[in-house]
């Protein structure tokens, strides 16, 4: 497995060991960590992007709504959104984690529990899709038909910390750099210093 989708976005300085971690996650409210490599956070970002043009009706130059708080896979989706050629916004199809269903007022509108192990809606949602039984059935490459979409952003090539706070733009530039992020969710500030320690963070 390559890192070639997560290579259209930026034309980004993909690291050549594409095992090197690229998203870690924690919740401090409940304890998960996480951790995707390049290759995985690839693997995941070509189904999600599959999954936006064949299962959703996605096509280049159309808005998703994404509705998701600082966790890996809110920097997923919308990676996979700009790698399908669409914009991040106010659009019919939404992304929304699980804690802030029901939703209406869009075409089509997907669950994500946002739990260890991208792990299924934990209720029934009429007229929801499941992020976790819809995605992982599609394909680990996707052929892109027009040019990704995401914005420029300045290379950064060490490991920042991000800590309840919108963790896609560290990502753009860890990915420009072949850098790293460390996200962390519900974060108790009595931890960050020892969490930046850990994990080697050059910023935060």
């Amino acid at each position: 497995m390559s890192a070639e989708h997560l290579a259209l976005l930026l034309g980004g300085a993909v690291p050549a060991e594409v095992g090197t971690p690229f998203l870690t996650f924690y919740d401090d409210a409940t304890g998960e960590r996480s951790e995707l490599s390049y290759a995985t956070a690839d693997n995941w970002v070509a189904k999600t992007a599959n999954f936006l043009r064949d299962g959703l009706d996605v096509t280049p130059g159309d808005t998703v709504t994404v509705d998701l708080p600082p966790h890996w896979q809110a920097v997923v989706v919308t990676l996979a959104v700009w790698v399908a050629g669409a914009v991040v916004g106010d659009g019919e199809v939404a992304f929304v984690a699980e804690e802030s269903l029901p939703r209406n007022g869009f075409r089509e509108v997907v669950g994500l529990s946002l739990r260890p192990m991208a792990a299924r809606l934990s209720g029934a949602y009429p007229g929801v899709l499941d992020f976790a039984e819809e995605v992982p059935g599609y394909g680990d490459r996707f052929a892109a038909s027009g040019p990704a979409t995401a914005p420029r952003a300045e290379p950064r090539p060490g490991r920042v910390l991000v800590a309840d706070a919108d963790p896609v733009p560290a990502a753009l530039a860890a990915l420009a750099g072949g850098g790293g992020v460390v996200i962390v969710r519900n974060a108790d500030p009595a931890l960050l210093a020892h969490r930046a320690e850990i994990e080697r963070v050059a910023d935060r």
